[in-house]
């Protein structure tokens, strides 16, 4: 019945008003541990967003991604009680994430549903925010890879097995640092989140935490910089408190003597502060338009090129252009 009132309202709204913009977003996963399917909706304008059913998906391929939207069309259109044909006929956009497989969706449907004129089809910029911050730890992996992580790891104390989910060693490290004292792992009982919170306060230290994820936008980022803020904090609560001994803590314990870490976590987080936050504030800011991005996207891409100068560190300035507003705006959060 659901489903009946969405088509009935797709199907008024262009037939009230042919200006509304009517826009089928998807996306899929085919993730370990996360799951098989896609999920879909179609936005009627600006305001209005209309979910359609979740639906298993076997693999990301480019027919497999238009099938899945044949899929939806099609339970529309029979809960409707019209055409897959006429259901899509009044669909303008598709929206995707910019991975290859979703390139050419739009030229694939208008084909398999007879439309002479395909579909427009924009891309959402979640993968490219995230494409900054892989693209910094990819490099640290590629240095790391030519030092030799074995002597990165030569004053630690413990053994310690290099996991390349992290990307490299020095998001490793941000993870095991912030796992020790965070509150997101406090029910673990090699966590120690209660003991050293307790600590900074009665030094009359404020603590300063989130939920880290290194893969959320700014995570890795932001968390270089809060692991920064805690070094001196963490070490000194750890020489006083020679009691604390699990394998997590000794590891912690090591990262003090390694200078490679220290420097690349300011680097990491320098970037964070120049790049990567202004970057998605401009993104999701109400003020940027598609005239704007088409001036922004080159002008950043020349300074992406140019050396790194002293004022990359001094934070005076946003090096890369962005607006005062956004630059002092990610100054505040770090």
């Amino acid at each position: 019945k659901r489903l009946d009132m969405i088509a009935q309202k797709i199907d008024s709204v262009k037939k009230q008003d042919g200006e509304t913009i009517l826009t089928m977003a998807q996306d899929s996963t085919t993730r370990k541990k996360v799951g098989t399917y896609s999920t879909s909706g179609i936005h009627l304008g600006k305001d209005i967003v209309v979910p359609l059913p979740t639906i298993g998906v076997t693999s990301e391929t480019c027919t497999n991604v238009a099938e899945t939207h044949a899929a939806h069309l099609e339970i529309l259109a029979a809960a409707g009680g019209t055409s897959a044909d006429n259901v899509y006929e009044n669909i303008d956009c598709h929206m995707t994430d910019s991975v290859s497989h979703n390139k050419h969706i739009a030229q694939d449907l208008a084909k398999k549903y007879g439309r002479e004129t395909p579909a427009g089809q924009f891309f959402c910029n979640i993968h490219t925010s995230l494409g900054i911050v892989r693209a910094i730890n990819s490099g640290l992996s590629e240095i790391e890879t030519e030092m030799g992580v074995e002597n990165i790891f030569k004053s630690v104390l413990v053994g310690v097995t290099y996991e390349k989910k992290h990307g490299s060693v020095v998001a490793q490290a941000v993870y095991a640092f912030l796992a020790l004292i965070d509150a997101e792992h406090s029910a673990k009982t090699w966590n120690k989140h209660a003991d050293f919170v307790g600590w900074l306060k009665t030094h009359c230290i404020e603590p300063h935490f989130f939920q880290y994820r290194d893969d959320r936008f700014d995570g890795l980022a932001h968390g270089c910089a809060l692991v920064l803020y805690l070094w001196e904090y963490c070490f000194a609560w750890l020489r006083e408190r020679t009691d604390i001994n699990n394998r997590l803590a000794c590891y912690v314990r090591s990262m003090e003597n390694v200078t490679y870490l220290k420097i690349s976590l300011a680097v990491f987080a320098a970037f964070g502060i120049q790049l990567v936050e202004p970057f998605n504030a401009t993104m999701f800011s109400k003020k940027t338009t598609h005239s704007s991005l088409l001036q922004f996207y080159p002008s950043l891409m020349q300074k992406l090129d140019n050396s790194i100068s002293a004022d990359f560190f001094a934070f005076e300035k946003n090096v890369f252009g962005f607006c005062d507003e956004y630059f002092e705006g990610c100054k505040i959060k770090y």
